[in-house]
């Protein structure tokens, strides 16, 4: 899981940043261009680790894990090790 989600973030803020970065650099305005692409950069980054506070403080009991399937209503299912 973290590593397509990192496929996935890598993969959409290479443009997203480079196009930030050279709607200013177009005009011959480098720093301009570096500074808004951090500005966003740093946004994103408070954006995200506020949503960390979001996740669950625990995880699964050890030797329980998801199956698909498994509902709200069902007994949860034991892994057989």
């Amino acid at each position: 899981m973290l590593s397509a989600v990192q496929s996935i973030g890598g993969s959409i803020g290479v443009p997203v940043f480079g196009s930030v970065f050279f709607a200013d650099a177009r005009s011959g305005d480098f720093a301009s261009g570096f500074r808004h692409a951090l500005i966003a950069q740093s946004c994103l980054l408070a954006a995200f680790l506020a949503m960390t506070f979001l996740l669950p403080k625990k995880g699964r009991p050890e030797g329980e894990e998801f199956t698909a399937g498994e509902g709200a209503d069902d007994e949860p299912r034991r892994a057989v090790a």
